[in-house]
């Protein structure tokens, strides 16, 4: 037996095998690669590379090479697609796939993940440019779009939303193409108030509509600049500021003294080169009643009542 073994281990045919760049050695009585590959459960696709061929006959030292075409799965218009390849470019695998793209069309590679060593598939996804139209201000434009949703959308054609914006349909709305999307603009407004600058966005079109918003009150004598019955200034890009004057009245009384005349008269009874006081003068004291106006705390006006 030890001979039978030892005889058929020496007709042995030794050949190194290279699987994706690792060695290793085997022997074989199998009379071609084919055969050597089948026996030892080596399977593979169409689209491995095998060198020398696998019809070739085996003999000693030969080596054998087999470079796995590596998965790719490619998503496209919602549908995923599996075939096999080496290091063919994203465009090459599209059109092996016969997946046309249009010039707007974005292609993506991901690699695999690193964190799941089991996982050797790259991934192609197409991203199709869709078409949409825009109305703003009255304005019709057309774009094309990447974008997921109809807010990415506005977004990615530069327009900053703001919260009081109107937008039809809503942001969260999947993008399809041809879709009519409808922006009604807020304008900025800055409103100056009681030492405080507020700063918001509306659809209103008068000063006094903008401060009931906002819960700004305007009593007595307060005013604003504009007027309450202003409109906004809605085509700058900076908006409207609203001033606003908080009006207030003091009544104070000054007081100021006022000297004594001194008069002189001659008296028959006196004697000559004499003086005599006949009354002792007092000051007297004028009062002004004075009325001031304030404007955000600040006089702007002294008035004699």
């Amino acid at each position: 037996l030890v001979a039978l073994v030892a005889g058929y281990r020496a007709t042995q045919t030794p050949v190194t095998l290279f699987i994706d760049g690792t060695a290793s050695s085997v022997s074989t009585h199998q009379p071609t690669v084919e055969m050597l590959l089948a026996d030892l459960g080596i399977s593979l696709r169409p689209e491995d590379w095998v060198s020398p061929n696998v019809a070739q006959a085996v003999v000693p030292g030969m080596e054998i090479r087999i470079d796995r075409a590596r998965p790719v799965v490619m998503t496209v218009d919602g549908r995923a697609i599996t075939l096999y390849a080496h290091d063919e470019g994203p465009q090459d695998l599209l059109a092996q796939a016969g997946v046309g793209l249009a010039p707007q069309d974005r292609v993506t590679l991901h690699e695999p993940m690193v964190t799941d060593p089991l996982d050797t598939r790259f991934r192609v996804v197409v991203d199709r440019a869709r078409t949409v139209l825009l109305e703003q201000g009255g304005v019709r434009t057309s774009f094309s779009s990447h974008a997921s949703t109809v807010g990415e959308a506005v977004l990615e054609a530069g327009i900053q939303l703001y919260r009081a914006d109107r937008i039809s349909p809503d942001p969260a709305t999947p993008l399809t193409s041809g879709m009519h999307i409808s922006l009604d603009r807020s304008v900025p407004v800055s409103i100056q108030v009681d030492g405080h600058v507020l700063r918001t966005r509306t659809h209103r079109s008068r000063v006094g509509e903008v401060l009931a918003d906002l819960g700004v009150t305007i009593n007595g004598q307060d005013y604003t600049v504009p007027a309450l019955e202003a409109p906004l200034d809605e085509g700058s890009d900076t908006g409207t500021t609203i001033q606003v004057y908080r009006v207030s009245e003091a009544v104070i009384v000054e007081q100021s003294p006022v000297p004594f005349e001194s008069e002189w008269q001659p008296d028959p009874d006196s004697e000559i080169d004499t003086q005599s006081l006949l009354q002792e003068g007092e000051p007297g004291v004028l009062e002004r009643r004075i009325r001031l106006r304030y404007e955000n705390g600040q006089v702007v006006e002294r008035r004699v009542e």
